[in-house]
């Protein structure tokens, strides 16, 4: 847990999608909530860093990939929240990518228009 946080969140990322190939979706979410994406986070800055994001947004897609949009949807709301504050101030195409989707899973339209914008400008 002293790792910087794209790596603690990265090797939990794995170790998610992992337990997701093996059917263990309860497990995968319950590593999502508690590692990914800590429900009872205090540390903003965990939650600001675009990799630590980035691995959130990743796994979200992959339970919509698996039939699981029902389980993703509350969880893509939360990180959104944050993400989409740095709407065109970060030069990460996958990242804007990644929160495009979040977006038009939640049917934030406007947020969408602002995310193609800043991606034509990368």
């Amino acid at each position: 847990e002293n790792m910087c946080y794209f790596l603690y969140s990265h090797l939990w990322w794995h170790y998610a999608l992992v337990l997701l190939e093996g059917g263990e979706v309860d497990e995968a979410l319950r590593i999502f909530d508690e590692r990914l994406w800590p429900i009872d986070d205090s540390s903003t800055n965990f939650r600001e860093d675009v990799q630590v994001q980035m691995n959130a947004m990743e796994l979200l897609w992959k339970l919509e990939s698996l039939n699981c949009s029902e389980l993703a949807k509350p969880r893509w709301h939360s990180v959104i929240s944050v993400a989409k504050t740095f709407i065109g101030k970060r030069a990460d195409l996958l990242h804007e990518v990644l929160m495009l989707r979040g977006l038009l899973e939640l049917g934030e339209q406007q947020d969408v228009e602002k995310v193609m914008k800043s991606i034509k400008m990368l």
